[in-house]
């Protein structure tokens, strides 16, 4: 009996010993897995490596989307590096001492860019730009828009301040909705007849007289032309959209056209030339609007 239980203990602890040599050891197992951890992080590491980018002594990832560096006294040798930011989206210079845009011209992805209160004035650069949606260029020395013309994806121009002339350029442009050139030297804007899309437009302080390009813009909402040459206001007759009219500066005698505009919310028209009856029956046909007569 004492020998059958000694035989029994000894089977036993063998085969304790022999499950556990067939047991991987833990240490072993860490040991491993730590080695894998360390080879596969210094993998993704080396794959996400990012590149910085240095402007105006200041350093950003290269994939950066979004880059505000407005009135940051830069340079044109500041900004020799922003194409290195091959998938920027929106990009802010305002305010800053810069002329040339040529380093722009690769940023493929741009959506939008704000270049206003800077010494511009030539846009060749942005030629290549066809993603680019939304344009501020207010305050500049531009006078050829013409490198805007084969932006189609626009939908927000806003050129204020400028020495443009011509607007032929932007005749395509369909998507725009609003569009800001006041202040420059426009008297024609018959290339704005297309911008089916239009429902802001602000072309006040030119020497505009004709408005009938804008006669079938049936979405625009609201228009700033006061101080240029207008005395006939017949083409906003069937802009039945209209909200908001600003034709101060302007000798304008008839207002009956805009009396069955219904959605008029304010109108400022020059007074020296509406007589009191003209007045007293525009706020009788709308009866919603705000008049103001200076």
């Amino acid at each position: 009996m004492k020998k059958t239980l000694l035989v029994l203990i000894f089977l036993l602890l063998l085969s304790g010993c022999s499950q556990k040599q067939e047991e991987p050891s833990p240490s072993g197992i860490t040991h491993q897995r730590i080695i894998e951890a360390m080879s596969e992080t210094q993998t993704v590491t080396s794959a996400e490596s990012i590149e910085m980018v240095c402007i105006g002594g200041q350093e950003y990832p290269s994939d950066t989307k979004e880059l505000d560096l407005d009135g940051m006294g830069l340079s044109d040798e500041d900004i020799k590096e922003l194409s290195g930011f091959k998938g920027l989206e929106n990009l802010i210079l305002d305010d800053n001492n810069i002329s040339d845009l040529s380093p722009i011209a690769e940023l493929k992805e741009l959506k939008t860019l704000s270049v206003r209160y800077c010494s511009i004035s030539d846009l060749s650069p942005m030629t290549g730009l066809t993603e680019l949606e939304s344009f501020a260029a207010g305050h500049n020395n531009i006078s050829d828009i013409s490198p805007l013309g084969g932006l189609s994806k626009l939908e927000y121009l806003a050129v204020q301040g400028n020495e443009i002339s011509d607007l032929t350029p932007l005749s395509e442009l369909k998507k725009i909705s609003f569009f800001d050139a006041n202040n420059n030297n426009i008297s024609d804007i018959s290339p704005l007849s297309g911008m089916t899309s239009l429902s802001m437009l602000c072309i006040y302080g030119n020497s505009i007289s004709d408005l009938s390009p804008l006669s079938e813009l049936t979405e625009l909402y609201s228009l700033s032309a006061f101080d240029n040459n207008i005395t006939d206001i017949s083409p906003l007759y069937k802009t039945e959209n209209l909200e908001y009219i600003f034709l101060t500066g302007n000798a304008v005698s008839d207002p009956s056209p805009i009396m069955n505009l219904r959605m008029l919310k304010c109108c400022e028209l020059d007074g020296a030339g509406i007589s009191e009856k003209d007045r007293e029956a525009l706020r009788s046909a709308l009866p919603d609007c705000e008049f103001k007569f200076e």
